[in-house]
């Protein structure tokens, strides 16, 4: 499975393209590499909904998905719970994983999402599309602030 993965560029070569780009061609790319960067995270989210979902933590000798991320990405256990935290909500909302998976909203404005479908699980049901449209609408000050 890791044979799939392209290597990285080689940030010598990568200068030298970016030189040659107009100030707007610059732009654009860099609101691109964003989108591919959310679209990642949220394939990332949805990998650990489904391990957390199977319990595949479990064979490896972990008690929780929580400490599965921890020790194998190595990520701080605050941050790895974030994650869980995310993967295991985003089963129950499809319109924000969809609109995340596109790169459309960022983990701040998910994070809002989820902390509003875990208030109020059935109003959120009826919401959702809407306030993803919202969600990617308006800058994240204004989201999360609303």
């Amino acid at each position: 499975m890791l044979e799939m993965l392209a290597p990285v560029s080689d940030p010598a070569g990568l200068s030298d393209d970016l030189g040659g780009l107009s100030d707007d061609e610059l732009g654009d790319w860099y609101v691109e590499c964003r989108r591919r960067e959310r679209a990642a995270a949220a394939e990332a989210a949805a990998v650990l909904g489904e391990i957390t979902r199977r319990g595949s933590f479990f064979r490896d000798g972990f008690l929780s998905a929580t400490a599965f991320v921890a020790h194998r990405a190595g990520d701080s256990f605050q941050t790895a719970a974030g994650l869980v935290r995310i993967g295991q909500a985003l089963q129950k909302m499809p319109h924000t994983a969809a609109a995340y998976a596109e790169g459309e909203i960022d983990t701040l404005r998910v994070r809002r999402l989820i902390d509003a479908q875990q208030a109020a699980p059935e109003q959120f049901t009826v919401d959702e599309l809407s306030l993803v449209e919202r969600a990617c609408d308006q800058d994240a000050a204004g989201f999360t602030e609303t």
